[in-house]
């Protein structure tokens, strides 16, 4: 399984290792900046880094793990669902119960 996790924070570190133990690859990390980014990339071996994220950078990812703080989920969720993406979110999914709602229907 080839995994994206969105955001370089403490628990996207956790998902990071998580990830890696059970065999799998980290193979992409967007992160609130570039430099944030690379150096995650580093540490655990992902082949591609951003401090953005689209659909093309997708292609060959089977699961998202989103590591942002919730204000920034949706947009991040709605790309991810609309290319076919399994998800993982941190909670909350949202911090609005309208968006939430809209997300869950997605």
């Amino acid at each position: 399984m080839r995994a994206a996790i969105i955001g370089t924070g403490g628990i996207a570190q956790t998902h990071a290792a998580s990830i890696r133990a059970l065999g799998h690859t980290v193979a992409l990390v967007a992160g609130h900046s570039l430099s944030s980014a690379e150096t995650f990339a580093r540490k655990y071996g992902c082949d591609t880094f951003s401090n953005t994220l689209t659909a093309a950078d997708l292609a060959d990812i089977d699961c998202v793990h989103i590591c942002l703080p919730p204000e920034h989920h949706g947009e991040i969720i709605r790309l991810c669902l609309r290319e076919g993406k399994n998800i993982l979110c941190e909670k909350p999914l949202s911090l609005r119960p309208e968006e939430a709602e809209e997300l869950a229907a997605l």
